[in-house]
């Protein structure tokens, strides 16, 4: 963690855990082949969804690594969960919702084999996989923890 990540209250400011955790996508893309050579064929996956949960502070100097789950997909869609870790301890769980885009025409397209097959691979490879209680929920208060 970089010192100008740090925050008035000496922890990583919020802005950065969704920053961390999308850097790291780029691995994830170029593994399902979403590389440069496939975007510069006009196609790639943009986020349409992020939700995060914030765990632990990031702190100056800390090492982070970034844990990425697929727990969904289809022809045109990826639901991901990405675990930011400070060694064993999860900071942060982000969760991601992709769309593959024709970038020219400005739309959603099925995507190609070259996709689907690694990413059929990437979602029986992490079935089993267990997935974070908070995951799929929506944010809000509730009224079963309230206090008077």
């Amino acid at each position: 963690v970089p010192p100008d990540w740090i925050d008035y209250h000496g922890h990583m400011s919020e802005a950065f855990y969704p920053m961390a955790l999308s850097e790291a996508i780029d691995p994830f893309f170029d593994y399902i082949g979403c590389n440069a050579a496939y975007r510069a064929g006009g196609r790639s996956l943009y986020s349409v969804s992020w939700r995060l949960d914030f765990q632990a502070e990031g702190r100056a100097g800390d090492s982070l690594t970034v844990e990425t789950l697929m727990v969904a997909s289809d022809l045109k869609r990826l639901h991901l969960v990405h675990h930011l870790r400070r060694g064993d301890q999860t900071i942060a769980i982000g969760e991601q919702i992709l769309l593959h885009v024709d970038m020219i025409a400005g739309r959603s397209v099925i995507m190609d084999e070259t996709l689907l097959s690694p990413l059929a691979a990437v979602k029986a490879a992490h079935a089993a996989l267990p997935r974070p209680p908070t995951m799929g929920q929506g944010i809000g208060l509730s009224t079963r923890d309230q206090k008077s």
